[in-house]
């Protein structure tokens, strides 16, 4: 019977390539645990959006006196007496300080192209709408999402 023993030399190379194999195994399941958080991360801020922007929507819809200030001033803030113009001049810069929150997420890759596409909407069409807030608040908003705004 022929016994072979392992040299120190080789019982060394053997050890590196066990521990390139363990490397290899810890990035593989490193890459799995980043990715794993960064679709929770993703989520939970999807999530946190989508709540701010449903309960300024409620706050609107929940608030008979705040909706008919909104309904006029849409058409002509000057109407507005100056307590209704300065309700109406906060809940402007709640809508822009949301649509700013979602377009900052946005580029910082944690809120997706889709969602993304839905507030790029959402931003561009309520331009018109908020056209009149739009210049109380420019200067108060992210130079990025103002460039944003204005291209739309």
């Amino acid at each position: 019977m022929n016994k072979t023993r392992l040299s120190l030399r080789d019982w060394a190379a053997l050890a590196e390539i066990v521990a390139a194999v363990a490397v290899i195994f810890s990035l593989i399941y490193l890459g799995a645990e980043v990715r794993q958080n960064t679709n929770a991360i993703q989520g939970v801020t999807y999530q946190g959006i989508v709540d701010a922007s449903g309960e300024y929507l409620l706050t609107i819809a929940g608030d008979s006196a705040l909706a008919d200030i909104m309904a006029r001033a849409s058409e002509d803030p000057a109407v507005l007496s100056p307590g209704e113009f300065w309700r109406y001049f906060s809940i402007g810069r709640v809508f822009w300080r949301n649509m700013e929150n979602a377009y900052l997420q946005h580029g910082r890759g944690v809120l997706g192209e889709e969602e993304w596409d839905v507030y790029a909407r959402i931003i561009c069409t309520s331009k018109s709408a908020f056209e009149s807030t739009w210049d109380w608040h420019v200067d108060t908003l992210n130079p990025g999402f103002r460039s944003f705004v204005e291209s739309c």
